[in-house]
């Protein structure tokens, strides 16, 4: 496991706090403008944000499988796939068959019969 010293860490989470208070500040501002025009639109502007995230994540964890791969027999972090917005790839599932099939010895989930 990973330690960071407490001096570091302090100035890593301040630094990481104060560039989310920046980046998401101006959404409230922006969220009752949009709000004025057409109450619906600060929930369109979330979805949209939402699936757009989901889609770079994606993208990002495909294009990392080798560094995903070296964290899995970690404890810490837990990286879980989960489908994103171009549809089920199938990783998600094969993360957990093979969990299952280094904790049991078979694939008793997901296996043929």
């Amino acid at each position: 496991m990973m330690s960071v010293n407490e001096e570091e860490r302090a100035r890593m989470l301040g630094w990481f706090y104060a560039m989310t208070m920046l980046v998401t500040a101006p959404f409230g501002a922006f969220a009752g403008w949009l709000s004025e025009m057409n109450r619906v639109l600060p929930f369109i502007l979330t979805s949209v944000m939402v699936l757009v995230t989901m889609a770079v994540g994606m993208k990002l964890a495909a294009d990392i499988e080798k560094e995903i791969e070296r964290y899995k027999e970690r404890l810490l972090p837990a990286i879980i796939l989960i489908p994103g917005v171009y549809g089920n790839t199938g990783a998600g599932v094969r993360g957990v068959s093979k969990c299952v099939e280094q904790a049991v010895g078979s694939d008793i989930l997901f296996g043929e019969e």
